[in-house]
């Protein structure tokens, strides 16, 4: 896991050296360990590589040609570069000086930044290797610059694992990047006739010049009213993320530029039909494969322990390698967990946390996060994360990844975590809606019947609010939209100010979100809700994922984003994921034996969670009251002042809880004053 950036200046243009070791070192967290840069002159063809203050010196005395010898300062550089490559490091795979980026092939004629991991890079290496390609390094980097080498953008289909990429291909004259198969690693850019500039976080874009701060109004509007950003764009006007499964080019003189999409997830087809214990088997193989891969490290790993079953699964998983299977773990001979936990029992899992602990004796560290915390920690918070988002609940992730960097005593540098467990397999209740609708669909009445009765016996659920829900799933857009305007019904809720809601109800922007949100729904509307999560919903977490462990230099992995278990899981029948009101069943089925009953079989979820209620009429409530009663609060325009500051007084007065409101009006101000003001 890796920082990269980088720029191109269009017509030749030379870039300042200040500006690339500006832009590397402001995203420093994400790899403390070495730092490298590359500037180019396409015209000339020459190239200059330098490291900086964090370059070890086993780095500047290494005799490989990607290895510099002395730090950049502008007075080293000759000449001028239009492009400027930057990569921050941190050691994961090969700790040597081999493994210092940016990297080259044998003849230099590509220079590649990575960031990411490609766990399948033994067996790439060798059929390389049998190819006739020569390694220097035992890197997964070097693999993958020598894959591009050989199969160009086809190589991307052959890595098992997440990345972002960034190759400077000079005998193309191009600069080829590419980001993994469900957006794991981050990727983003900007575009305009100054030229182009990427980088693994948007503050690295924003020390480039090339692009100005400034709001995207669609995007902010989009957020008060769902909570949700757009992985097709950012809060920034004119800054966007490469869509995951995509690569692109762009000529290096910063002009033109071509996407395309290499992967899709299949949606409708390839149906498997096995016996259900055929189906936990087939599961369980492929979920211990992805684990084994993503315990390859030369540092110690540990497991981000929530208590719900997919972070479990993988604690029990991982117990059952080391012991039965002797795998071994970098540094250690026990698993380490790391979890947050609560005083208030509503968002407490401690119950099911000690039973996986007890149960694959692992060693317990624990965080119990506060409000005080939060308000202490905000503005780091903030920084790091650099778009608003829907509530504190990812705070409790922030605080566990904090917990792991100063265990110093066990050394992790390495986490494997839960997410994508959730959309592979239906985990959230809100799945039922959709499942149920499409039973009703497909007129399989009689099923319907003893899922609703299954669903109710175990959740509660009241039948006239779960009815409700199927039709409104089976309503179409089009006609869901008409009523709405027949009934007067608002587009917006009343605290949201008239101005901003009306300039944006109509905007085509904010039209085609809306209706992009429902797209899914026709045909099997439930595979249509969990291939909508994958595809849009998972890297929204991934998102909030990348910031709270890069922030705290460790790297994430996510077992169930595989993408081969994925692709087995989507060609399940659906009573494989839902039955009976049971969510995950092949998960439960396939960790029979393997993981404690006690959670096993649980049906409560809580997922990270915070209690912001709470914390919003306690430790944050000064700061929330700032926020709307400021001057700059008001000018926005954004929220109806007035009416914000009375929902605000009604919620500390414990009338109403309002609480995902009042986060998002602090966090959009606070976000406004830290980088668009």
């Amino acid at each position: 896991m890796c920082g990269i950036t980088g720029v191109i200046r269009s017509e030749g243009r030379p870039v300042d050296p200040a500006t690339i070791r500006a832009m590397g070192r402001s995203i420093a967290h994400r790899g403390p360990d070495d730092e490298g840069y590359l500037l180019a002159d396409p015209a000339s063809g020459n190239i200059q590589i330098f490291g900086g203050d964090d370059t070890p010196a086993s780095v500047f005395a290494h005799a490989a040609p990607y290895c510099p010898e002395q730090p950049l300062e502008p007075e080293r550089v000759r000449g001028q570069a239009s492009v400027a490559l930057a990569h921050r490091r941190l050691s994961i795979i090969d700790m040597s000086a081999g493994g210092h980026q940016p990297i080259c092939n044998a003849d230099q004629s590509l220079w590649m930044l990575y960031n990411g991991e490609v766990y399948n890079y033994a067996s790439v290496r060798k059929e390389l290797t049998d190819l006739g390609h020569h390694f220097a390094s035992d890197s997964d980097s070097e693999v993958v610059l020598h894959a591009y080498e050989e199969w160009g953008a086809d190589c991307l289909v052959r890595f098992n694992g997440m990345f972002a990429i960034a190759i400077l291909d000079r005998n193309r004259n191009k600069l080829f990047c590419a980001r993994d198969r469900f957006g794991i690693k981050p990727f983003y850019y900007a575009h305009n006739h100054e030229g182009f500039v990427f980088g693994s976080e948007i503050k690295a874009l924003l020390q480039s010049g090339l692009v100005k701060p400034a709001p995207n109004l669609p995007i902010l509007y989009t957020y008060l009213l769902r909570g949700t950003d757009d992985i097709f764009e950012t809060c920034y006007e004119g800054i966007v993320p490469l869509a995951p499964g995509h690569h692109l080019t762009i000529d290096l003189d910063g002009r033109n530029l071509s996407i395309e999409r290499y992967y899709e997830l299949p949606y409708g087809k390839n149906k498997i039909k096995l016996s259900s214990d055929d189906y936990a088997e087939g599961f369980r193989e492929q979920f211990r494969r992805s684990i084994r891969y993503r315990l390859i490290a030369d540092v110690p790993i540990g497991t981000c322990l929530s208590g719900g079953l997919d972070s479990s699964a993988i604690a029990c998983v991982v117990d059952k390698l080391m012991r039965d299977d002797g795998l071994k773990i970098a540094g250690t001979d026990m698993q380490s967990t790391f979890s947050a936990r609560y005083k208030d029992p509503r968002h407490d899992e401690g119950q099911w946390i000690d039973e996986v602990v007890n149960a694959t004796r692992s060693v317990p560290h624990t965080t119990f996060p506060t409000g005080a915390e939060l308000l202490d920690e905000l503005d780091d918070f903030l920084w790091h994360h650099e778009e608003p988002f829907g509530s504190t609940s990812i705070y409790a992730q922030w605080r566990v990844f904090k917990l792991v960097k100063s265990s110093t005593d066990v050394g992790v540098k390495v986490t494997l975590d839960g997410q994508g467990g959730d959309e592979t397999l239906g985990g959230y209740h809100r799945y039922f809606t959709t499942y149920f609708a499409n039973l009703l669909s497909k007129g399989k009445f009689a099923r319907l019947k003893k899922e609703l009765a299954g669903c109710q016996a175990l959740h509660g659920y009241a039948t006239r609010a779960l009815a409700s829900q199927v039709a409104s799933v089976m309503t179409p857009v089009a006609l869901k939209n008409a009523l709405r305007s027949l009934a007067n019904k608002p587009e917006y809720p009343n605290w949201i100010s008239d101005e901003f809601g009306k300039a944006m109800v109509g905007h085509p922007d904010v039209m085609r979100r809306r209706d992009a949100y429902y797209d899914w729904a026709s045909g099997n509307v439930f595979e249509g809700d969990l291939h909508s999560s994958i595809s849009y919903g998972i890297p929204r977490l991934l998102r909030h994922g990348d910031r709270n462990s890069m922030a705290h230099s460790i790297e994430s992995r996510v077992p169930f984003l595989d993408h081969n278990l994925v692709e087995f899981c989507m060609a399940m029948p659906d009573e494989q994921k839902i039955h009976n009101g049971v969510t995950k069943r092949v998960l439960r089925d396939a960790t029979k034996g393997l993981m404690p009953d006690a959670v096993r079989l649980r049906h409560s979820k809580l997922g990270f969670s915070t209690p912001q209620d709470s914390w919003f009429r306690e430790d944050l409530a000064p700061l929330v009251e700032d926020v709307v009663m400021s001057d700059s609060f008001a000018e926005r325009g954004f929220v109806d002042t007035d009416r914000a500051r009375s929902l605000f007084k009604q919620h500390k007065a414990h009338e109403i809880d309002i609480n995902n409101e009042i986060w998002k009006w602090t966090n959009l101000e606070l976000w406004m004053r830290r980088f668009i003001d």
